[in-house]
């Protein structure tokens, strides 16, 4: 079982400077402080309904859905605990992030199938960073969701580091545009499955 606090921290650190949280949550101290709890809560969704895989001890975190569960409802949102996320990122920043979030989840949905898995947050401790242990978190989600019966796995990313990495592991290119209300690029990629 894991360690949702424990893991939440590790994709919290990792996604400190991610384009997306840096916009939506700008003050770093409430960043460092919030991203590990909101973490936590997708990490107790994709549990529920995908799959979460740690690499060496929790050195590395992994999450995935179903197709159905990409997003994160109301109903989700209460039993992940999420539903308080207002309160630890602030409501400006809680009103970004929707923002933000409302039109990438339209113009993602048509991307992602009843065969599609979905990879919703991939990240390493600053050790474990270019150790390869990211790599390995990208081939167990593609594993597991083949076990599961996908025929692939779709992903989204505002940071434009990650495109060139995802595409060297077998990720295609699907979708690329730029979100009105937060200024930022958002890359959708699709990786088939054997």
């Amino acid at each position: 079982m894991t360690d949702v606090r424990r893991a939440g921290a590790v994709l919290g650190t990792a996604f400190h400077d991610d384009p997306l949280f840096s916009w939506a949550i700008p003050d770093e101290d409430r960043r460092a402080r919030a991203l590990p709890k909101l973490f936590a809560g997708s990490l107790r969704h994709c549990a529920r309904h995908g799959g979460v895989i740690e690499i060496e001890d929790g050195a590395a975190v992994v999450c995935w859905t179903d197709p159905d569960h990409f997003t994160i409802g109301v109903a989700d949102a209460l039993r992940s605990g999420l539903a308080a996320a207002p309160l630890w990122l602030g409501l400006d920043a809680a009103r970004r992030l929707q923002r933000h979030e409302e039109p990438v989840d339209r113009r993602m949905r048509p991307h992602i199938g009843p065969t599609d898995a979905y990879l919703m947050a991939v990240g390493t401790t600053p050790a474990s960073r270019g150790t390869g242990l990211g790599r390995q978190c990208v081939a167990a989600v593609s594993d597991a969701a083949a076990a599961a019966g996908f025929r692939s796995v779709v992903l989204r990313t505002e940071n434009p580091n990650n495109v060139a990495l995802y595409q060297r592991l077998g990720y295609d290119l699907i979708d690329h545009w730029t979100v009105e209300v937060s200024n930022l690029e958002v890359w959708a990629l699709r990786q088939p499955l054997r």
